[in-house]
């Protein structure tokens, strides 16, 4: 809501100077590390094309280069969705509302590649007192470098529905590592990637 940019956008906002994405509606991002190529037609498989850089396989280590089109076959039940290396995906527990938050540790998934950043705003979830600053801003930041995870907090809102806990998934090329950890005002967790 602060600068007036959609969430889900068309692909060539995200990468203006490829022109074949000038007229490409069958995909789309969500913010601007997660790439949706939905089955649009009766059909079983599609073609989906990589823009310039690494992508991964939501929630998988397997890394492709782009530009490139890929042919997929999804299952039934799996949309293909495609993460930009260098960026961090937060994901809250499933709920049925914000009064039931945090309803579990808050999921932080890391997919290498480049450094990244996010910022995670909690509030009431009911009122409008975040306008007036009641709110906590907790931003992460991945050193693609040293394979750190760091965390700082700012604000003044301390309700029973913010997030605690947390899992950090970093997605590797040689593999998934996981690990937990207190969400307390600042920290950090360093990985050490499995050989190759």
């Amino acid at each position: 809501y602060d600068t007036g940019t959609p969430i889900m956008r068309p692909m060539f906002m995200e990468f203006p100077d490829d022109p074949s994405l000038a007229d490409m509606t069958s995909q789309w991002m969500i913010g601007s590390g997660l790439m949706v190529a939905p089955i649009l037609h009766h059909s079983s498989e599609r073609s989906v094309y990589l823009p310039t850089g690494g992508w991964y396989k939501f929630q998988t280590t397997k890394l492709y280069s782009g530009p490139a089109t890929r042919d997929v076959s999804p299952s039934l039940d799996e949309i293909p969705v495609y993460v930009r290396a260098g960026s961090i995906v937060p994901l809250g527990p499933v709920i049925q509302s914000t009064q039931d938050l945090p309803g579990g540790p808050l999921t932080v998934e890391v997919y290498p590649g480049g450094d990244a950043h996010f910022s995670l705003v909690e509030d009431d979830g009911t009122s409008y007192r975040y306008m007036r600053g009641i709110e906590r801003t907790t931003t992460f930041t991945w050193n693609d470098k040293t394979r750190t995870l760091s965390w700082h907090r700012a604000g003044s809102y301390s309700g029973p529905n913010v997030f605690t806990h947390m899992n950090v998934v970093v997605y590797f090329s040689g593999g998934k590592q996981q690990k937990a950890a207190t969400l307390g005002p600042t920290g950090q967790i360093t990985f050490v990637p499995s050989a190759q």
